[in-house]
Formats: C-alpha cells, sequence, structure tokens
C-alpha cells in the first residue's frame, strides 16, 4: 500500500522499526539490563527533513508474529533528542555483531542515525492488542510493515496509542498481582502485605546472586518475564534472566503469570528464585526453567466474552 504523505497538520509521532532478526534487541536491551532506546539508524527519506529534537517518537518491535520472547508490537514511546547525523555503516563483520547486528551485511550500509530518549514500557503492547483499535488498525506499521524507518503515526493515531497504552498498563498491574501461598493454603493479601513480601524477596535475591560474584541489575518494573538480570563479573558465562518469587510460609509453592511461563519454555538462561519465609527467614531456593515446566499446572482460566 502506498504511504502517506506526512505534514505539520496530520503529524502526531515519529515509529522507528527494530527487526530483531537484523538487529539482537533481546541481548543489547533486555538482557544488558538497561531498558531504553538512545537511537536508531534511519533510511534516506524525505521525512528525515522533517524530524526535530522534542517530537514523540514509537519504538516497534516487528519479526515474528508469535514470537513470546520479543513479540510484535510497541516496545517504547519517548522523544527524538537530536537532528539528523550522517554515519558510516560498519566495516568489520567483528565489530558489526560486537553492537548487536546479526544481518552485517546490513549494518555496512548504514547511513544516517538520530538520537532519541525511548524508555521501554513496563506493559509492551503487542500486535494483536494494537490492531484491535480501528484506529490504529489503519496505521503504518500495519498497512506498510515493509516501509523503511521512519514510519509516522497520524495525531488521531497517537491519541488512540496514548489511551491504549493506559489501558494496557492498568491491565498488566492486574495480572502481576502478588499472591501468598504456604502450608495453610493460598489466598491475596493486601496491597501492603504483597509489597512487603516482594521488597523481601527481592532483597534477599540479589544478595544470593551478588555472594556468587554475579552483577545483578534490577529490571522488576518491567514486564520481561523475569525481575533480575544476573551477569558473572568474569565473563566467562551468560547473563541469566531470574524470575524472583517471595512468599511468606515455608514452601516453594507459587503462581506465574502467563508471560513468565512462556519465558520459561523458550529461554534457556531464565531460572526461578523462590524466597520462602521472606520476611522472617529468608532462604533462596532455585530452580531451573525444565523444573518449572514439569511441574507446573494450570489453576485458574481467563475468560473474556466481549
Amino acid at each position: 500500500m502506498r504511504e502517506v504523505a506526512v505534514t505539520r497538520k496530520n503529524f502526531g509521532a515519529w515509529v522507528i522499526k527494530c527487526n530483531p532478526q537484523v538487529w539482537d534487541f533481546q541481548k543489547m536491551v533486555i538482557e544488558q539490563g538497561d531498558p531504553e532506546i538512545t537511537g536508531w539508524t534511519l533510511g534516506d527519506s524525505y521525512r528525515l527533513d522533517l524530524m526535530r529534537p522534542g517530537q514523540p517518537v514509537v519504538f516497534w518491535l516487528s519479526g515474528s508474529k508469535n514470537g513470546e520472547v520479543v513479540f510484535r508490537g510497541v516496545w517504547g514511546i519517548g522523544k527524538i533528542t537530536s537532528g539528523i547525523t550522517e554515519t558510516r555503516g560498519f566495516t568489520s563483520d567483528k565489530d558489526a555483531k560486537a553492537n548487536g547486528w546479526i544481518d552485517v551485511v546490513h549494518a555496512s550500509k548504514l547511513k544516517f542515525f538520530v538520537e532519541t530518549d525511548i524508555p521501554l514500557l513496563e506493559n509492551p503492547i503487542r500486535a494483536e492488542e494494537y490492531k484491535s483499535d480501528p484506529i490504529l488498525a489503519k496505521s503504518e506499521p500495519i498497512r506498510v510493515p515493509q516501509l523503511s524507518n521512519p514510519a509516522f503515526l497520524t495525531k488521531e493515531e497517537f491519541r488512540a496509542l496514548q489511551i491504549l497504552r493506559k489501558t494496557n498498563s492498568a491491565a498488566g498491574a492486574i495480572q502481576d498481582a502478588q499472591v501468598t501461598i504456604s502450608k495453610s493454603g493460598a489466598g491475596f493479601g493486601t496491597a501492603e502485605q504483597n509489597k512487603e513480601t516482594e521488597i523481601a524477596g527481592m532483597s534477599a535475591a540479589k544478595k544470593y546472586y551478588e555472594k556468587l560474584d554475579f552483577k545483578v541489575k534490577d529490571v522488576s518494573k518491567y514486564n520481561f518475564g523475569w525481575d533480575i538480570v544476573a551477569t558473572p563479573k568474569s565473563g566467562k558465562r551468560g547473563a541469566k534472566l531470574i524470575e524472583v518469587k517471595g512468599v511468606r510460609g515455608s514452601e516453594p509453592r507459587i503462581l506465574l503469570t502467563r508471560n513468565e511461563y512462556n519465558h520459561a519454555q523458550v529461554e534457556g538462561n531464565w531460572e526461578l528464585a523462590v524466597v520462602t519465609n521472606a520476611l522472617s527467614k529468608p532462604k533462596v531456593n532455585i530452580f531451573n526453567s525444565k523444573d518449572v515446566i514439569k511441574n507446573a499446572e494450570v489453576l485458574t482460566w481467563q475468560v473474556d466474552l466481549r
């Protein structure tokens, strides 16, 4: 389909797109524990002359439609922080790969660059949810997915995205509600009780991995499917992606969200740290992803009858 001309009257926000099969988004952003996009490369287009510092920008991840690790959709919303500069592509495959490029041929042809300030969303918006909005379903990321960077959203489309973002954040907060499980049973505690247990569990887990000589990065506020990125200071092994669960009782029985369970299935370096007796005598219990999947069972179903 034909792209729409960008004008001052219809402009709402720029969209920069990342194909995780071309640039390793998961390794370079999520696993680094520094979830922010500080700049991006662009194609040669008249639109570059229209880009200005301070303008809104959306970070869109393309790739597999059904991917659960780095799924398609909106992962960040921020702003442009510089003008457009010319850049040289990588002349060395080694340098390109060190900077996250999987497609080194693409990396050798880079021409233009813009600096950005795009923090990742705590609850990224899946493409399926994005497309369910009748206004966003007609936007460029959906209509012309092969369009080079930058794409754009109209004023109406950007307003619709902001509304969807608020709705998605509220849903994420409900999905990730903490549950207290002990020998005496399971039940939802108060918000204060759950927060207290969560903080105690995270504190114990961080100390545990630090004693094992890991550099610990807390990414718990982001809905990645894990709470901590633990990187060996020796550099001899890869980073661990650790989901932390704190419980008040002595039994390591917990609930996982669908997102957490999906990552346990596909991430070889994912593991679970259950902190029992989190508020009295914390004990960190470590379980690998295979054990978690083997012992998991469905307890509830969400039914949407809209």
